[in-house]
């Protein structure tokens, strides 16, 4: 019965720490001290699970907890922008360019 507890505290905390990591992505960036909860949340789960169950439950336990997750974001708050497309529009996205400034002692000859 104690195992069965230990992981079903690990998958509340990944199902908790999953939601808390994709709302964040509906929040503007004020503060980067909000990525901390969720990496608790996480980290804490992941260790649970790990610990009690091992490794391959483990990578089973992550992959559901965050298609749950993602689903449950969708399906109780639809305009927070979740999905799996978003999070690759942002990779495609370019980087911001800036001034190009040579180094202190640089001439810029080769």
């Amino acid at each position: 019965m104690k195992r069965q507890l230990r992981i079903g505290l690990g998958v509340v905390l990944l199902l908790s720490g999953w939601i808390s990591a994709f709302l964040l992505n509906s929040m503007p960036p004020d503060n980067n001290f909000y990525i901390i909860g969720p990496t608790l949340l996480l980290g804490g789960g992941l260790g649970l699970i790990f610990k009690t169950a091992g490794g391959k439950l483990t990578a089973v336990t992550v992959a559901l907890t965050a298609l749950t997750a993602l689903l449950t974001i969708n399906q109780i708050y639809p305009s927070a922008g979740v999905s799996i497309s978003a999070f690759e529009q942002g990779l495609q996205q370019p980087a911001a360019r800036g001034t190009m400034v040579p180094a202190a002692g640089c001439t810029g000859r080769t």
